[in-house]
């Protein structure tokens, strides 16, 4: 089940909702809000965002029929200060699997349980920490109520903690081996330091660190007249490995004619970019190494290892010298099947490779 995820500072859609589409009787009405994220969640294909500072009071849901999507939020009570607030935004198609709908904790922390393939979950945290000028109270109470959440969850669910965090965190990544990337943005504060102080406690990776790309594709905050980086995906350590750049997969299909004379006599390659080639002969590898011996049939000798056809095609021969011996009737058929690779079924082939333990 893959999943994409998106983080968003809700503070500027609702600066927008507010002067666009509220009607001036003075009520709150947070489906208009809704109605302007909606769309652009439907745009980049997001099946779930993390909305922080969405400012709604209470604890509710509102569905948006028209995009897909189903927003879930937690803040103040009614009658407090319209301040804080976080939320989630999922995709409708997303709900019927899901066994438990999202928990409010706090208006600045919300989780929500998924599961997986094999009777495997994942956790989502949706957070929003307190500002740079926030009193020490503030600050330990925030990072006390995600650690605590933190600590709740199975240890063998994936994590995926994704917020405003108003922190910037330090570029050494030799001192936090594990926790940082090679590739952050300089000009740590001391939110950035109690960020990192519980990541290195869960071992967890901040992943916006990971991947190398130009500053203005990181950074997500101008203030004042510096872009920084306070917007985190974050996720375990031992789960970094399930991180795939997007590119690697895409292929160029080019047709190639076996016969130019017959239009449909053609077959078609994919070209990828050298790293992806080198990822796809590493997972053909897996396949081959973990399923071929118990799949396969002793018949079949081509494509594997330390086997021939040559067998087969003597095997064939004497068939065929001991029934004329004996004068017995042998019936043989050869079937070529026409563009066999291209008529494949591709969601039965996915299930059959995770019947066969591929996840």
């Amino acid at each position: 089940m893959g999943l994409g995820l998106l983080c968003w500072l809700a503070e500027a859609w609702l600066g927008l909702g507010c002067s666009r589409l509220d009607p001036g009787d003075g009520s709150d009405r947070p489906h208009r809000r809704t109605a302007l994220v909606a769309p652009e969640l439907h745009r980049y294909d997001i099946d779930i965002a993390a909305l922080s500072e969405t400012r709604l009071m209470d604890e509710g849901s509102l569905t948006e029929e028209g995009m897909g999507y189903t927003f879930f939020w937690k803040g103040y009570p009614s009658g407090g200060q319209h301040l804080h607030g976080v939320g989630l935004a999922i995709k409708n198609t997303l709900l019927p699997r899901l066994t438990k709908t999202p928990v409010g904790i706090s208006e600045r922390l919300m989780t929500l349980r998924i599961p997986l393939v094999n009777n495997r979950f994942a956790t989502l945290l949706s957070a929003y920490a307190p500002t740079l000028p926030s009193d020490n109270e503030t600050m330990d109470h925030s990072y006390q109520s995600l650690d605590e959440a933190l600590r709740k969850i199975p240890k063998t669910d994936k994590i995926f903690m994704l917020g405003d965090f108003n922190a910037r965190v330090v570029q050494n990544s030799r001192i936090w081996s594990g926790v940082l990337g090679r590739h952050g943005i300089v000009q740590a504060n001391s939110n950035g330091m109690r960020l990192l102080t519980l990541c290195s406690e869960h071992s967890l990776t901040i992943t916006n660190t990971i991947f190398q790309q130009k500053a203005k594709y990181k950074a997500s905050w101008l203030q004042p007249k510096h872009w920084h980086l306070i917007d985190y995906i974050i996720v375990r350590h031992s789960n970094i490995r399930d991180v795939l750049i997007i590119t690697w997969k895409d292929a160029s299909i080019v047709t190639i004619y076996k016969n130019k004379a017959i239009c449909g006599n053609s077959r078609g390659i994919s070209l990828l970019a050298v790293a992806g080639k080198v990822l796809a002969k590493v997972m053909l590898q897996r396949l081959v190494d973990n399923i071929t011996e118990s799949m396969l049939p002793e018949s079949q000798c081509g494509f594997r290892r330390n086997r021939s056809t040559v067998d087969m095609i003597f095997t064939a021969r004497q068939l065929q010298e001991k029934c004329r011996e004996q004068h017995k009737d042998l019936f043989m058929a050869f079937v070529d099947l026409s563009k066999a690779f291209h008529t494949v079924q591709r969601n039965l082939l996915w299930d059959v490779l995770l019947h066969s333990g591929c996840t």
